[in-house]
């Protein structure tokens, strides 16, 4: 199986991480703006070097041939650009590939990795710009009763659905990445900001077991993972969105916990047991 990943930040990496150690992806394509350590020598890996992420040539069109879906954890922290530069690369980067990756297969999933809690606090503007994203993504699902509820100011222009697009948002939180050594050397070096969410935050939310936010980052390897290879069913977990297409850090915490049986029926799995009998 192919699977497309976008980003090289601290969940490109656990997302890389988490697909390096499944049998069932057998090949790896990163679009990344710059070279990517992580992936050096690995054999099912190749990373395509593309400046701009909103354009695709036909030649890197047909090495994404056939490919099965993308985890798309792309996007600059909002210190690194202009506020237009953020929701340029938050909302309307992750629309256009969606739109051009669903021509790839007959069949495409498209995980967006998105935040907890984004529309409950749309009175912060990151939150508002996840949660616009959102909404935008999911007028080109497949199925359009999955559609979000539109509370962007104005509203936005409907879409038409594209047949082959299946949509999955990931929503972390604070994540907790502490016991997860293969993706520490591969990771930047923290800002302040981040050196005390890591070094106070993390550990006060551990203590006082305020898990609703905090989640592992092994927990959102695995759901980003599962949720890209995975034929497009809904999620039935507790802490799963209504329209059962969206993990928040509770309902990451639960797939986890239940996935063996919630993965079973899933054509990629019995594959793969068919394989190991044969």
């Amino acid at each position: 199986m192919h699977i497309i990943l976008t980003g090289t930040g601290l969940v490109g990496a656990i997302a890389l991480d988490a697909m390096l150690n499944d049998e069932a992806i057998d090949k790896i394509t990163i679009v990344s703006r710059k070279p990517v350590p992580q992936a050096e020598g690995q054999a099912k890996v190749t990373v395509i070097v593309q400046k701009d992420l909103a354009v695709y040539s036909d030649e890197i069109l047909e090495k994404l041939k056939g490919a099965h879906g993308c985890i798309w954890t792309a996007g600059p922290p909002l210190m690194a650009v202009t506020r237009q530069e953020y929701e340029y690369a938050h909302i309307e980067l992750p629309v256009i590939a969606a739109k051009i990756f669903a021509t790839l297969n007959d069949k495409f999933n498209f995980v967006y990795v998105s935040h907890d809690g984004c529309h409950d606090a749309r009175a912060v503007w990151i939150f508002d710009v996840k949660a616009r994203a959102e909404e935008r993504l999911f007028q080109l699902h497949h199925d359009t009763s999955k559609r979000l509820t539109i509370k962007t100011k104005g509203g936005i222009e409907e879409e038409e659905a594209l047949p082959s697009l299946v949509l999955y948002c990931i929503r972390p939180a604070l994540i907790d990445y502490s016991q997860h050594e293969a993706i520490k050397p591969w990771l930047k070096p923290l800002p302040l900001a981040k050196k005390w969410t890591n070094g106070v935050i993390l550990p006060l939310y551990r203590f006082l077991g305020l898990t609703s936010i905090l989640g592992s980052s092994e927990e959102l390897g695995q759901a980003m993972k599962d949720l890209v290879i995975c034929d497009g069913q809904d999620v039935d977990v507790a802490g799963a969105s209504p329209e059962g297409r969206c993990m928040g850090a509770v309902g990451m915490r639960n797939w986890t916990k239940e996935r063996d049986d919630k993965m079973k029926d899933m054509t990629v799995y019995k594959q793969q047991e068919a394989t190991a009998a044969a």
